[in-house]
């Protein structure tokens, strides 16, 4: 189930418009945020630092995703359960 909600999220739901608003806010705070090292790191250093955040924040996406999914379900099995 978890690689189908998987598939839906990345073909579907991460082409919606929001989504694309939510990316670019993301990716604003994270660039925000990482910048304040760039004095810290080289170069290479920080752009490996951006791959991990962003792969983390992906993967933030994808599972919340998953989450919501399955909690909507099991809500809606709670209400039709009580008609």
């Amino acid at each position: 189930m978890n690689e189908l909600l998987k598939k839906i999220y990345e073909k579907v739901i991460s082409q919606e418009e929001d989504i694309f608003q939510m990316d670019k806010h993301i990716n604003d705070c994270m660039e925000e945020y990482i910048s304040r090292y760039k004095e810290d790191f080289s170069e290479k250093d920080m752009e490996r630092i951006r791959d991990c955040v962003y792969y983390a924040v992906l993967t933030s996406q994808i599972e919340a995703f998953q989450m919501g999914m399955k909690y909507t379900v099991k809500t809606l099995l709670s209400i039709l359960a009580d008609l």
